[in-house]
């Protein structure tokens, strides 16, 4: 697990702020996600998108971001020697704007999709956007070196701080619990091929 504070210079991080909220202007590019029960008078026809890891969704909103945004995080990326900048021929990567309250949390879980055999194919980046946080709220990234240990750590979600998953361990994070704030972050996913 790699956690780097003040991922981007004071420019690039207002410029990227600036881009999300450009972006979430247009109401297509948000995701509308319900919990993994259904409701049983659901209109079966219906595509909804359903988030078996992430729980508490009912307050919260998600938008998936393809613009401005996504180059700007995989420029500094490319610049700082995370990735490499061969990633931008494909853009083989997808990147989530989440914008989180109370009841919000996740359950254990890991972000690959593992497909081809088993082994590890998209990498999981969490970008925290809050210029404070109290960790008293919950909110908190949880991680465990293995799926199987009994102790593991824990990450405040403070501003500009990022977390790179390179090796997909197991994690979650802890329910916010005050319903006076809002939890931003980024979700992006890299293919782990462009991993430096």
């Amino acid at each position: 697990m790699k956690i780097i504070d003040n991922f981007f210079d004071a420019n690039t991080l207002a410029e990227l702020k600036t881009a999300i909220q450009n972006e979430i202007q247009d109401e297509k590019c948000a995701i509308h996600y319900v919990e993994q029960h259904t409701d049983k008078d659901h209109n079966e026809k219906e595509l909804l998108l359903t988030e078996k890891d992430h729980f508490g969704l009912t307050n919260s909103k998600y938008y998936l971001l393809k613009n401005d945004s996504i180059k700007i995080i995989l420029n500094t990326l490319i610049k700082k020697n995370y990735v490499s900048k061969e990633i931008l021929n494909d853009m083989d990567c997808m990147l989530r704007y989440h914008v989180n309250k109370t009841p919000y949390g996740a359950k254990w879980h890991l972000d690959g999709l593992y497909e081809t055999n088993n082994s590890l194919d998209y990498v999981g980046i969490t970008i925290f956007l809050n210029d404070t946080w109290n960790p008293n709220h919950g909110g908190l990234f949880v991680y465990k070196n293995n799926k199987d240990d009994t102790q593991g750590i824990f990450v405040e979600p403070i501003g500009n701080r990022i977390i790179i998953n390179p090796n997909d361990l197991t994690h979650a994070v802890t329910q916010i619990s005050d319903p006076n704030v809002v939890r931003y972050s980024l979700q992006m996913f890299i293919n782990h091929k462009y991993l430096i």
